[in-house]
């Protein structure tokens, strides 16, 4: 029961953060206000 509900919800929130934390941490490389505006629309789309 347990590893169904790792599977079901905490694995794709891990894998998400994943890639969203990768690209916080190319967005610090290339900071521009457009890039800024696109993580940050991305990241609200991801949480909802």
């Amino acid at each position: 029961m347990w590893e169904d509900s790792y599977l079901m919800l905490d694995k794709p929130w891990f894998e998400s953060t994943e890639v969203l934390f990768g690209k916080a941490f190319e967005l610090s490389k290339k900071a521009a206000p457009e890039t800024y505006k696109e993580f940050i629309s991305e990241w609200q789309y991801r949480i909802r």
